[in-house]
């Protein structure tokens, strides 16, 4: 279950955290108030592609991260796993300079690991 999403400098994102309850979670709003923005930054944490035209204008970099909780750590994750929790921090780092680095619990980690790791437990519909 997601619990939580942070975004900081992205597109035109400043600063912005999101708590989720238990259940469905539906983001509404005017057209124009963000919602893509949000869904596109949340997708970078499934695998997608990521460029520095992302980051927010005059910054170096933006960050998103989500904090996941499973009711069952699955075996791809059993080495990130940090506490007695089945909470997960996944955040992805894109630079201006063109490098990127994604995190699992703070654990370095490829993109793909993202991607086979949260593509396949994630529902995103829009």
């Amino acid at each position: 279950m997601l619990k939580e999403l942070n975004i900081k400098d992205f597109a035109i994102i400043e600063d912005i955290s999101i708590d989720f309850n238990d259940g469905m979670s539906a983001i509404l709003g005017e057209t124009g108030a963000g919602k893509s923005i949000i869904i596109e930054a949340f997708s970078l944490l499934l695998g997608n592609r990521a460029n520095s035209d992302m980051i927010r204008n005059d910054k170096t970099k933006a960050i998103v991260s989500a904090t996941i909780s499973f009711k069952e750590t699955p075996d791809s994750l059993q080495e990130y796993k940090d506490e007695d929790n089945n909470d997960f921090i996944f955040t992805r780092i894109i630079n201006k300079d063109g490098n990127n680095t994604c995190k699992i619990n703070g654990i370095n980690v490829p993109t793909n690991v993202l991607k086979s790791t949260l593509a396949k437990k994630v529902n995103l519909h829009s």
